[in-house]
């Protein structure tokens, strides 16, 4: 049987799947497996050399990514937005820059999840004035931050 009449899914079960990437590309067995099941045996970070971090994320929780892939990484390829659906901003920001991922995730979004005070150690509060009502930082960060 060639890889062109196996299922990815198939090849994964009876062959480890280090194997595997040097005669098949993460794309191809995305096409066939889900990729919730390619992680257990492959670092995302394999995945990654050859499959758009966006695809990935149609079946793989930006959780499970975080695993074995810097964030940065998946920033490359994937709007910070989409990253938000499934992973807290504070995941994200062990990783990136608040500076980088402001460029497409609304300051309010990061809120969602981080306490400003943990913002402000990267992103100045001006930048994130520009986001976000006041009265929306202060719930989270006292006034004399800010002064």
């Amino acid at each position: 049987m060639t890889l062109r009449e196996t299922p990815a899914s198939t090849l994964l079960r009876k062959t480890p799947t280090s194997m595997l990437s040097w005669e098949t590309s993460a794309s191809m067995l995305l096409l066939e497996t889900r990729a919730s099941v390619l992680p257990r045996e492959t670092p995302a970070s394999v995945l990654l050399l050859e499959t758009p971090a966006s695809v990935l994320l149609q079946e793989t929780s930006a959780s499970v990514l975080l695993f074995e892939t810097y964030v940065s990484v998946l920033i490359q390829e994937t709007p910070a937005s989409l990253l938000h659906q499934e992973t807290p901003a504070s995941a994200l920001l062990r990783e990136t820059p608040a500076s980088k991922l402001f460029w497409e995730t609304p300051a309010s979004v990061l809120l969602l999840h981080t306490p400003a005070s943990v913002l402000l150690p990267e992103t100045p509060a001006s930048v994130l004035l520009l986001e976000s009502p006041a009265s929306t930082l202060l719930r989270e960060t006292s006034a004399s931050v800010f002064i």
